[in-house]
């Protein structure tokens, strides 16, 4: 008798086992899931089935670093968010279940999505260094709803050790369309390397590259000798103090003329006119020159 007693318990307790590890019929097919590829990841579109006893829906995949990655949707939305890549994907495997008020899972349903460069990769398609005055400019066309972040640094002289040094100027968060981005340095050089590297939202470094070679332009006075000014309208009247010698007398405060006397007959000043609209004024350079 206690032989037959035994043998049920473990019967029972096998099938109770059995029971907490069920599962069921998934009720919903491939027809009923699409994806979209999107920058560093994609999107999961579903459609649940009309199941009172179904809760919610998941996804697992594997992220470019291989880590296990779950996310979860339910009726009060239609899509999952998938993240975790940066170059693009085609083709990345991931699996499917619902789940039930009982918490046990379906059947899994084997899926495969396909991603697009994110933010952080997709930068150094369209990212270009060219010389500015006193530093340089950094431009790039950001893919839309771009993310990630992009560190800018360029080689220099550690002020501290007074060794080289990589020095850090900005960190910026890499959004979509057209931008432009203009840097001073503090420290001179004839030709500077920038070193850019951009990681995820996650923190994760995803590409570095440096640009070398970028000549900065540098801003000089440049002196009265070493150009002429040529404006065929301008009003020259000695005894008002008007002409073009005011342009470059130096008074760049204008203190000749706050300093004049009360008649208001001498102005210290450049007039054109009339006809100096959409006339021609000229600085002629006596050697090549860029000009600020």
């Amino acid at each position: 008798m206690k032989r037959i007693i035994s043998i049920l318990f473990a019967v029972a307790l096998l099938w109770g086992c059995e029971q907490d590890e069920s599962t069921f019929a998934p009720g919903i097919s491939l027809q009923d899931l699409s994806f979209t590829p999107t920058p560093g990841g994609a999107v999961m579109h579903y459609k649940l089935p009309s199941n009172d006893d179904i809760v919610s829906i998941k996804l697992r995949y594997q992220d470019f670093k291989g880590d296990k990655v779950t996310v979860e949707g339910s009726y009060a939305c239609d899509s999952l968010v998938i993240v975790g890549f940066n170059e693009a994907r085609q083709g990345v495997p991931g699996v499917v279940t619902l789940c039930n008020r009982q918490e046990e899972e379906s059947d899994p349903i084997d899926v495969t999505f396909d991603t697009h460069d994110s933010g952080a990769t997709a930068f150094f398609h369209t990212a270009e260094v060219e010389s500015y005055w006193n530093g340089f400019q950094l431009t790039y066309t950001g893919v839309e709803n771009a993310s990630g972040f992009a560190n800018v640094f360029y080689e220099g002289i550690d002020p501290l050790s007074k060794q080289p040094a990589l020095l850090f100027i900005d960190r910026i968060i890499i959004r979509g369309g057209e931008h432009t981005l203009k840097y001073s340095l503090q420290q001179a050089q004839d030709e500077y390397t920038i070193v850019v590297r951009t990681e995820d939202f996650r923190g994760y470094t995803v590409k570095e590259k440096a640009y070398g070679g970028i000549k900065a332009n540098y801003m000089d006075l440049l002196k009265p000798e070493n150009y002429s000014f040529i404006c065929k309208c301008s009003q020259e009247d000695p005894e008002q103090k008007l002409g073009m010698v005011y342009l470059f007398d130096g008074d760049a405060k204008g203190y000749n003329a706050l300093g004049r006397d009360a008649d208001d007959t001498e102005y210290y000043t450049f007039l054109a006119g009339p006809d100096a609209v959409g006339a021609p004024f000229i600085v002629h350079f006596n050697e090549p020159q860029v000009p600020a």
